[in-house]
Order: structure tokens, then sequence, then C-alpha cells
């Protein structure tokens, strides 16, 4: 089992959604974000190991995110 944490950063759940169980059953353990507030709020709480992040979102796109991941 890998003990990689993916953290998944996507306005479409369309996309978030299935890459997580794909991930999972790789044995990865993921989280998925809607939203870059949200992607914020499981980073001030955990660490992830891998984070993929959509650039273009609604609110907060995803170079903002980038940004405050960064500071």
């Amino acid at each position: 089992m890998n003990n990689a944490k993916i953290l998944l950063v996507d306005d479409e759940i369309g996309f978030t959604g299935p890459m997580a169980r794909r991930l999972r059953a790789r044995g990865y353990q993921v989280e998925t974000a809607s939203s870059g507030k949200q992607a914020i709020g499981f980073l001030e709480a955990e660490n992830f190991d891998v984070i993929v992040l959509d650039l273009k979102m609604s609110g907060m796109d995803g170079i903002a995110t980038l940004n405050e991941i960064k500071n």
C-alpha cells in the first residue's frame, strides 16, 4: 500500500470524483477540494505529498490558490 497523500483541487466534481476513486484503488490516500478556499482549509489541517491543482476555477483560481499555498 502506498502512503502518499494526494489533494485533488478542481471545481469540476466530474474530474475529482473518478480520479479520487482510481487513486484510492491504487492505495493512495486522497482528499478532494472543490475550491481554492477549501484546499487551503485542508492544508491548514494536514500535509500532502502531492497537490493536483486546476488553474481555472471560479472564485479563487489556481494561481491565487498556489500563491496562498506558498505563503
